[in-house]
């Protein structure tokens, strides 16, 4: 299970995944667990790291691909009615999953503010963790109204009770003094250490996003312009992998899905000693087995 926060403030969306996967007789590996939505939106998720037998936020983005979403509403639309479908293939311990997308939208008196939103089986009327999946996914989508500085959500495993009000207070802290971006990206990486270093469930290796407040409209194109491996920066979405013995010199990046393209393993490899760059990424496409549910889910 994955500890996921999001966190929305006036100029930026903000997300943190840990990226640990765990199996019943197996040591846990690391695996991407974010996707970028055509660079407007991010998707990470808690619950089983494979659907239909791909690796879930591949799963996530060639569903998307497939179904040629242009918008998040209609993604995450799009993810509530079809992966019923697939946990169902699954045994029914291992069914319960939460996808948390953070992003920007228009809203009513709100215009365009940040969101936080949780597309799950898994939780109650009251947001609380249930023990057993629901058979239905649900929507629920939070935005950052006035006089609010800040709206924060956590996902799968829980922050720990001893650090609750203290995280609180310092995302509302760092939002009124308006310090986010690299300042809170950092806080909220610490808090998924905090919890690895107690909590096996829970890697000291996570993926982050932020999305600064967009500027004009951009159109449902495939889009993989951003900065990886750096600290908020400038209007671009950035993406910043915390890992201990993380070498610089080859950067990972998310999956990335916009309209019906999609597009995963992303590398960006430097070599110094040419002063050059090379990048490698691979073309998704949705196999069989994903194609048979999404059919089934009627789209």
């Amino acid at each position: 299970m994955t500890q996921l926060i999001g966190v929305g403030v006036q100029d930026y969306c903000l997300l943190v995944a840990d990226r640990q996967i765990t199996f019943p007789h197996r040591p846990p590996q690391q695996q991407t667990k974010l996707l970028s939505f055509c660079n407007r939106a991010a998707i990470a998720y808690t619950g089983p790291s494979m659907l239909d037998g791909m690796p879930t936020h591949d799963w996530v983005a060639v569903v998307l691909a497939h179904t040629n979403c242009q918008s998040m509403p209609a993604a995450l639309t799009t993810i509530q009615t079809v992966a019923p479908f697939a946990v169902d293939k699954l045994p029914f311990a291992e069914r319960r999953l939460a996808f948390m997308a953070v992003g920007w939208g228009r809203f009513p008196q709100a215009d365009l503010a940040p969101y936080i939103a949780t597309v799950s089986n898994m939780f109650g009327s009251d947001g609380k963790n249930l023990n057993d999946p629901l058979p239905t996914f649900a929507i629920d989508i939070e935005h950052l109204t006035a006089p609010f500085p800040s709206i924060l959500r956590v996902a799968g495993v829980p922050l720990l009770s001893t650090r609750v009000d203290a995280f609180g207070a310092n995302v509302e802290r760092l939002a009124n003094r308006q310090l986010v971006g690299a300042g809170m990206l950092r806080l909220m990486v610490e808090e998924i250490l905090a919890t690895a270093a107690v909590d096996s469930r829970v890697s000291k290796s996570a993926l982050a996003v932020c999305l600064p407040r967009p500027g004009s409209p951009k159109p449902a194109e495939p889009q993989i312009t951003v900065l990886l491996n750096t600290l908020p920066k400038g209007e671009l979405p950035t993406f910043a992998f915390f890992e201990p013995g993380f070498v610089s010199l080859r950067q990972l990046g998310p999956t990335f899905v916009c309209g019906p393209s999609a597009f995963t393993d992303f590398v960006a490899t430097t070599d110094p000693a040419r002063d050059s760059q090379s990048v490698s990424i691979r073309p998704l496409k949705a196999p069989p087995e994903v194609v048979a549910t999404i059919h089934a889910s009627g789209l």
